[in-house]
């Protein structure tokens, strides 16, 4: 385990939505900035494969999604941030990418085309030649 600086060695801020930031004031209540958010019950940190042998795949399991991995929650938060009209910049922000371009490299294929949006979407073209 490493802790440290990101790979990039750039500083790096995580947005807290608000509808989630009472309970992780519960979480930290009584936690020193040098303790872990989330730790194991030895208050070790969480490991990956524990963690999923431990909580994750039963929970993924038991609604029905087996083999279902925590980093595809992070896919799924992304599609539903752009599905409900998150700008490019807006998942950049959250997901921690170094570009917009990184974020489009990996889910611009989900972002609607403009064309679709555009005030003659739907409409029938007339053709002619010129």
């Amino acid at each position: 385990m490493v802790f440290g600086p990101p790979k990039t060695h750039q500083h790096r801020s995580v947005v807290v939505p608000r509808f989630i930031r009472k309970d992780l004031g519960r979480q930290l209540a009584g936690k020193s900035p040098a303790d872990l958010v989330f730790s194991s019950r030895a208050r070790t940190p969480l490991r990956v494969q524990n963690f999923r042998r431990d909580w994750f795949d039963r929970a993924a399991d038991a609604v029905g999604l087996p083999g279902f991995t925590p980093h595809e929650l992070r896919h799924t938060a992304a599609s539903l941030a752009i599905a409900s009209g998150a700008s490019v910049k807006g998942v950049q922000s959250m997901l921690g990418h170094a570009s917009a371009q990184m974020t489009l490299d990996r889910y611009g294929h989900l972002f609607p085309d403009e064309l679709d949006r555009s005030p003659t979407a739907g409409t029938p073209l007339a053709l002619t030649r010129c």
